[in-house]
């Protein structure tokens, strides 16, 4: 596709001609932006041709190869596509898309095509336009949109998931939204907590495991039977497994796996599996307090309280268990507790200043 048929921006409005040549570039952007609605809809047109070509001349076994293998697209749509996907971040475009039934066609394009590009990019649009909260209401209530998003959770593609779990995240951060979510994960809870696990404990992919932990941790701190539900020694397995691939890369999504640990350590079933996996969970916790007070010439918890909060404590549950497993942890680390009071002392000495987000 030559450059000129691409989105470009429009010419300076003293180079054009005259009064109506003015009228006419006006009347084609989206209100409020510089962006061509013409070549929007023709982008989104263009999208929607290519998924059914996808199939075209196929048979039964191609068909299936492709679906199981996935399929590339040229360049010049990429290319288009992932502007398309740049301009959604835009409020004024994403509400002009949702007028003209994108969601419609995005989703159909999710069902049906073979290219994980463009499924991604569709499902990276639609977690851009869910960020105006109206529109992610309107998303929410949509229930094809919320069963097709948490199907996708099962998906192989990384990228994919990475925008699967965004959206979910995004419209959970909601309240006039979060509710329908929740529900949904409840309905399918089983199959959605696995669909989580197996991403936590198989992907080697750290930003993927950012955005899942960041979804798990957001589910469970806003939903009191969902987090006794999903207190399990699975869970916790997933954690684990999850933290060694991210410990040295994304120390962001350390601090959101301690935190997930800290929330099940709220209710009596999560107690209880934590207590039970404490072999599991000692060397996680205990090697982040290590690291705190190791890495460091001049030991700090400023910026990271609440992941130090996270762990101690996760830390303090286990120490207070019955049978005591006090001995357990000191023996695991005899330095922990002149870390832990390392700690106090430069907690003591910290004055108020900027820090991670709050938690619960």
């Amino acid at each position: 596709m030559a450059s000129e048929d691409r989105n470009p921006s429009p010419p300076p409005i003293e180079v054009l001609d005259n009064d109506d040549d003015i009228e006419i570039l006006q009347a084609d952007l989206i209100e409020g932006t510089a962006f061509s609605k013409k070549w929007t809809l023709a982008t989104l047109l263009k999208l929607g041709k290519e998924v059914e070509k996808e199939k075209e001349g196929k048979d039964e076994k191609e068909a299936a190869e492709a679906n199981a293998h996935g399929i590339d697209i040229s360049e010049d749509l990429e290319n288009d596509l992932c502007r398309l996907w740049d301009m959604s971040t835009n409020m004024l475009v994403s509400k002009y898309l949702e007028e003209w039934k994108t969601v419609d066609i995005l989703l159909d394009v999710i069902v049906k095509s073979n290219a994980p590009r463009v499924v991604e990019i569709a499902m990276g649009i639609l977690g851009n336009m869910a960020c105006s909260p109206p529109i992610a209401l309107n998303f929410s209530e949509n229930k094809q949109l919320r069963d097709l998003v948490l199907a996708t959770l099962g998906s192989s593609d990384a990228r994919t998931l990475i925008e699967t779990t965004r959206l979910i995240t995004t419209c959970l951060s909601m309240q006039a939204s979060q509710e329908l979510w929740l529900s949904a994960i409840s309905i399918g809870e089983k199959e959605v907590f696995d669909k989580l696990c197996f991403i936590l404990q198989s992907s080697t992919n750290c930003d993927l495991l950012h955005a899942t932990s960041n979804l798990v941790d957001t589910v469970l701190d806003v939903d009191e039977e969902i987090l006794n539900d999903w207190a399990t020694t699975t869970l916790i397995q997933a954690v684990t497994e999850a933290h060694k691939q991210v410990i040295k890369e994304k120390p962001e999504v350390v601090s959101m796996l301690l935190h997930i640990l800290n929330i099940l350590s709220t209710t009596d079933t999560g107690v209880e599996t934590l207590v039970e996996t404490t072999e599991s969970i000692l060397p996680l916790v205990i090697g982040y307090i290590s690291s705190v007070c190791e890495q460091d010439d001049v030991m700090s918890v400023r910026g990271r309280e609440h992941s130090i909060s996270s762990a101690v404590s996760v830390l303090d549950v286990l120490a207070n268990t019955s049978p005591p497993n006090l001995d357990a942890v000191l023996k695991h680390n005899p330095k922990t507790l002149p870390h832990l009071l390392c700690i106090l002392a430069a907690a003591k000495d910290t004055s108020p200043g900027p820090s991670e987000p709050k938690r619960r």
